[in-house]
């Protein structure tokens, strides 16, 4: 009861501090099929329910369109492996892997220099701290507000996940809401030690 107040309560603020804004100013809005919208940095843009300043980050369909069609190289040669199955990470981590798959394995057990671990540490501390209320934000604004935009249903309606049956459903939100937590536990983003026989 407490955190449905406090996000009650921010929404109505942030929703208080735009209509402040948009008395001087109007919101811009687009149809979906508009592919280069007129809007620029600093504009104020309401879509899909939500109100929000136009960044430079911001892009539009045309920006995005080709973005959508880049694969990617490893994950690709790794399917057309013989030796993968219908289980990828069964294949993945299997010992009798090939050179393909040992190869992939290879270079995302490898972490980046540029990685600090003291502050994937400390996002993760976070996160598991307001646990509660990051699950709130997931459920309730980032995955209604998602599930809103065509091109997402789309891919929800073609696999089945979250349209289709109950159990289908249920076991949607649990296999993502396991590796949310996996990934943001303390230590959940190390990659995999190897041993000697090249097992993990």
């Amino acid at each position: 009861e407490i955190l449905r107040d406090l996000f009650t309560f921010a929404a109505n603020r942030v929703k208080s501090l735009l209509a402040k804004g948009s008395e001087k100013e109007p919101f811009k809005t687009w149809s979906i099929y508009d592919t280069e919208p007129n809007v620029v940095p600093g504009d104020l843009v309401s879509k899909w329910g939500q109100s929000f300043r136009w960044t430079s980050l911001h892009l539009t369909k045309k920006d995005l369109d080709p973005l959508r069609f880049i694969g990617d190289p490893d994950a690709d040669e790794c399917i057309r492996s013989p030796a993968m199955k219908n289980d990828w990470i069964e294949s993945l981590f299997d010992s009798n892997r090939d050179e393909t798959l040992d190869r992939f394995m290879r270079r995302y057990e490898t972490i980046p220099e540029w990685v600090d671990l003291e502050r994937v540490l400390r996002g993760q501390q976070v996160f598991m701290r307001y646990l509660p209320m990051c699950a709130v934000a997931l459920f309730y604004s980032s995955l209604v507000g998602g599930f809103s935009a065509p091109k997402i249903t789309k891919v929800l309606i073609a696999t089945g996940y979250l349209t289709g049956e109950p159990k289908r459903v249920i076991r949607r939100i649990g296999d993502t809401a396991s590796m949310v937590a996996d990934c943001c536990s303390p230590g959940g983003l190390r990659p995999p030690q190897r041993r000697p026989d090249g097992c993990y």
